[in-house]
């Protein structure tokens, strides 16, 4: 885990799966830092396995309690992005971004238009 001001970045490579940290450990880093933004980029990663799926929904679950906000970068060109896709449901509530850069953006506010 990598912190820059207010933003916690982990980095997932090879596979994602059930090594990565608890999502327990995630949001008490997220709090320690006080980060207001957690992106999770699985630019490097191959593809992910159940275990790193059922991560991704659980540390979404549990960011609620830090105040952070979760992205998860997954190109639409990775087979990652594929396999979030056809779970449907189950990962709408996930927040994913193309790029760590437009996941980092700040949210742009209801009813303020993109110039």
């Amino acid at each position: 885990m990598q912190s820059a001001g207010r933003v916690l970045l982990l980095r997932c490579r090879g596979v994602v799966d059930g090594s990565a940290p608890s999502p327990l450990a995630v949001s008490q880093e997220a709090k320690s830092k006080n980060a207001k933004l957690v992106v999770v980029d699985t630019t490097d990663a191959h593809y992910a396995d159940s275990a790193g799926l059922r991560w991704l929904i659980a540390l979404q679950d549990t960011m609620g309690d830090t105040g952070a906000d979760l992205r998860v970068v997954a190109s639409d060109k990775k087979r990652i992005r594929r396999t979030l896709d056809m779970l449907g449901p189950i990962t709408k509530r996930l927040n994913l971004f193309d790029s760590v850069l437009s996941a980092w953006k700040p949210k742009e506010k209801e009813g303020k238009k993109a110039a």
